[in-house]
């Protein structure tokens, strides 16, 4: 009997060995994922405090951003961790993975702005991969033209002159939809070009030459109409 329960001791003394083996293993692995993000976030914090204040420590030793959207952080830190954010792209389609908290058109431009405010942090910590891919996303969104004119607001906004990769898109949407989207936001896209004329100067730009022609001849054929007409009466 004795014999009997020494045996079952070993036993259970080698499985919890065996156990802890493979343990230390798992830890070690994690520890070797997470360092590698440790790393990454470690040389976005010493890149950024120094130069330009845009991360701040607090009393607590905690990272501030309080001028930063608080959705676009958790995406940004989300994406830290996995290397995507949700909704995810969806592979080998033009797509994003189904969010059941959204309708399926944008009708306010909500979903739009999300990824738009990924893509301007990405920019200010100088993570490419992330601004790329929040950018890719935005041309997965189905929006109605109120939704495209907040989104364009957010992005002449917040965004340098010189920022032609989301920019450019905005003025090309707006140049080649214009005459059929301004009739269900024709107010906002007036105050639109007004409170930004460089985006009314954008999407003139992307009118190809003909269509100024046009525009001439049929002002001039107008014109010449109501002098004729005035003549007659």
């Amino acid at each position: 009997m004795l014999s009997f329960l020494l045996v079952k001791e070993r036993a259970r003394l080698f499985s919890l060995r065996i156990k802890l083996f493979w343990f230390r293993v798992r830890s070690s692995r994690m520890l070797a994922r997470n360092s590698v993000t440790m790393l990454l976030w470690y040389e976005i914090v010493n890149s950024w405090i120094p130069s330009n204040g845009l991360l701040s420590f607090g009393q607590n030793r905690r990272i501030e951003l309080p001028s930063e959207d608080l959705d676009a952080v958790g995406c940004f830190l989300e994406y830290i961790y996995t290397g995507e954010y949700f909704p995810q792209k969806i592979a080998g389609q033009r797509g994003l993975a189904k969010d059941l908290t959204m309708p399926d058109l944008d009708e306010t431009g909500e979903q739009l702005l999300k990824h738009a405010r990924v893509y301007t942090l990405a920019d200010k910590l100088g993570m490419g991969a992330l601004k790329a891919l929040a950018h890719s996303k935005i041309h997965c969104v189905n929006s109605s033209a109120k939704g495209e004119i907040a989104y364009a607001r957010y992005v002449y906004a917040t965004t340098p002159k010189e920022d032609d990769t989301i920019r450019r898109p905005v003025a090309s949407f707006w140049a080649h939809r214009s005459h059929v989207l301004r009739r269900e936001a024709e107010d906002e896209f007036r105050q639109m070009c007004l409170e930004f004329p460089q985006f009314g100067f954008d999407v003139l730009s992307k009118f190809p030459p003909s269509y100024f022609v046009s525009l001439i001849l049929d002002n001039a054929f107008l014109t010449l109409h109501q002098h004729v007409f005035s003549m007659r009466n």
